[in-house]
């Protein structure tokens, strides 16, 4: 390392560190489409158009819409289309400016009057390393390759560019402009994650532990916070309204205090992935630890290690930075707060970066302690960039295979399987993945697989609904017909789920031209339906226009007004979620009238189904 001046290669190190993040991530451009990026981007009728842009940024669907990540979706959507690659070009580039935001915060740190001496000659080589590091490491494939956590990486990112800009306007005499940067960098990582709620404190660390020369100038650092502080209101006015959906990610899931005593635990085994990142886990399935011998070892040692940054932010020794940017980055997500996924590996997006500089920075530390300066040192310091060339390399062929595990359809799944860490999600996910790249039988026996371990998921319903979506009713027939043969048993005795599907089948086949099939099954279920799922059930609405439908076709046209004039009513009642159909009540209603002679009546009822359509 000292061989290296650092000022005759002023863009050899950024350049570096773009170069292995590209060389790490450049497969992860052939990922696919993953569990939320189904729901909330392609499936998400929000996406299609920019245009009034808040629509997309504050309006959630399944899921709360978190404002900027969403509208960068909506972007991609508008450029690129529905397919996947254009989505992971713009992660890739938001994962390549954090590493950059981390390369100049940590040379700037370094570089500063309080480590000036012990490293400002190495600062280039030392940020490259830290930022070349955190940046090719496979625990970060969860943020990068996954399309939907862009919520992750956009947030840290800002979170890095807003501290990046402190530290510069605190290097150039607390520059307003700088300041002026970080607060608005603030601003929109709050509009893209919660996660960053913790920023101003980061920041506050950072000042305490690094900012005290030169002084700011009068009045300057409090209205810098004043102004910082007040982005927490951009985050709380954008989960107030949407509070309503928060409940669907699952949060609220668990007890704060089991959650809480169980993320110790996990936290530890983000550090083993961090220093040895295999057995990486898309989706780990952990259960929340009740027995006091698995809670205590690691209660204790994170005890200890908090305590430890405390007493070195209290004496305003800088080694605890990385340990409070460590701790502060996975608190939202890995303390009281008791989230539906105890544990998951894009949480350490962030906080990889301070194990990543506790190390490097421990390193060189404990090389300039213990060796004596001259030839010696020189030597180490050799070594020790050989030997953290040889690691970035060795994580950079580790992180693309694993981004290849992301671009085999299902890939990622079976991994979780063959972890035995998988249970119903993964199947789930696995009979996605099939049901996309059209093997349909695989998709069958995978969703039959879920089904045997939990006949309560809706797994044919949303294969069906996919196959809808696409026009290939063919398919969505398959599949329903598959689901009435197996669950015939439970169709007997009722069972929701099982009755749901087969009045499903009625609906797909009327839409396919197949009418008396349709009637046939609408007339043998429609009683069961209306009794099972409920009057008012937008599948009850349906079977009762098929009915209508048939009993036309039979002569009994009085019988047909009837049943259609029920159908309606509850297409009326229910607006949007009864039009299953297209409005199959409404037009077989004005049908019938019209056969009859009513012409306006007809008419008025086509317009009251557009009505409730809208």
């Amino acid at each position: 390392m000292a061989a290296l001046n650092p000022r005759s290669i002023p863009w050899l190190a950024p350049l570096f560190v773009v170069g292995c993040t590209l060389a790490a991530f450049l497969n992860s451009l052939d990922g696919e489409f993953l569990m939320d990026d189904h729901t909330e981007i392609v499936g998400n009728p929000l996406m299609d158009s920019l245009w009034p842009p808040w629509r997309v940024m504050f309006i959630g669907h399944q899921l709360p819409s978190r404002p900027l990540p969403y509208l960068t979706f909506a972007i991609d959507h508008a450029v690129w289309g529905r397919g996947p690659f254009g989505y992971h070009v713009t992660n890739l580039a938001i994962h390549v400016v954090a590493a950059l935001s981390l390369f100049f915060v940590t040379r700037t740190t370094l570089s500063s009057p309080r480590l000036r001496n012990s490293c400002g000659s190495h600062a280039d080589v030392l940020a490259a390393v830290i930022a070349s590091l955190w940046s090719v490491h496979p625990l970060n494939t969860q943020a990068v390759t996954y399309i939907y956590q862009r919520l992750e990486s956009a947030s840290a990112m800002l979170c890095l560019l807003s501290l990046a800009a402190f530290a510069g306007a605190v290097a150039r005499q607390w520059n307003f402009r700088w300041l002026a940067g970080s607060v608005l960098a603030s601003a929109a990582a709050m509009l893209s994650k919660e996660t960053a709620v913790v920023l101003p404190l980061l920041i506050a660390s950072y000042d305490w532990l690094f900012c005290g020369d030169p002084p700011a100038p009068a009045g300057r650092r409090t209205r810098y916070y004043s102004a910082l502080c007040s982005t927490w209101l951009v985050l709380g006015a954008q989960m107030v309204a949407q509070a309503g959906l928060y409940h669907h990610t699952g949060m609220y899931g668990a007890s704060p205090v089991d959650y809480f005593l169980t993320q110790p635990r996990v936290i530890l085994h983000y550090m083993r992935l961090a220093f040895w990142p295999f057995g990486l886990c898309f989706d780990p399935n952990w259960t929340l630890l009740t027995n006091w011998s698995d809670i205590l070892p690691a209660f204790l040692f994170m005890t200890a290690l908090g305590l430890a940054v405390v007493y070195g932010l209290a004496r305003r020794r800088p080694w605890a930075w990385p340990g409070a940017m460590f701790l502060l980055a996975l608190a939202p997500s890995s303390s009281f707060m008791p989230l539906g996924q105890i544990a998951a590996e894009y949480r350490m997006y962030l906080a990889l970066a301070a194990v990543m500089a506790a190390v490097v920075l421990g390193i060189h530390a404990a090389i300039r302690k213990w060796v004596k300066a001259g030839a010696c040192r020189t030597a180490f310091f050799r070594g020790a960039a050989g030997l953290a060339l040889a690691a970035v390399g060795v994580l950079i062929v580790l992180t693309q295979e694993r981004n290849a595990l992301y671009a085999t359809p299902g890939g990622i799944w079976l991994d979780v399987i063959e972890q035995g860490a998988g249970g119903t999600r993964a199947l789930w996910n696995i009979a996605v993945a099939c049901d996309e790249h059209h093997e349909f039988d695989a998709a069958i026996k995978y969703a039959d697989d879920v089904m045997a371990r939990n006949p309560s998921l809706v797994v044919y319903e949303h294969l069906v609904s996919r196959r809808l979506r696409e026009g290939d009713t063919a398919t969505a027939e398959r599949y329903l017909r598959h689901a009435v043969v197996t669950q015939a048993e439970r169709i007997n005795r009722g069972d929701t789920l099982a009755v749901q599907n087969m009045a499903y089948l009625a609906s797909v086949l009327r839409m396919r031209g197949q009418f008396a099939e349709a009637e046939a099954l609408a007339a043998e279920h429609v009683d069961q339906v209306r009794n099972t799922l409920g009057v008012d059930h937008p599948l009850t609405g349906e079977l009762l226009a098929i009915r209508a439908d048939g009993l036309l076709r039979a002569g009994d046209i009085v019988a047909a007004e009837e049943a259609a004039r029920a159908a309606y009513a509850v297409q009326l009642r229910a607006g949007k979620q009864a039009d299953i159909g297209g409005g199959t009540a409404g037009r077989c209603l004005a049908r019938i009238l019209r056969q009859q002679g009513r012409a306006a009546e007809a008419d008025e009822i086509e317009r009251q189904s557009q009505r409730a359509k809208n």
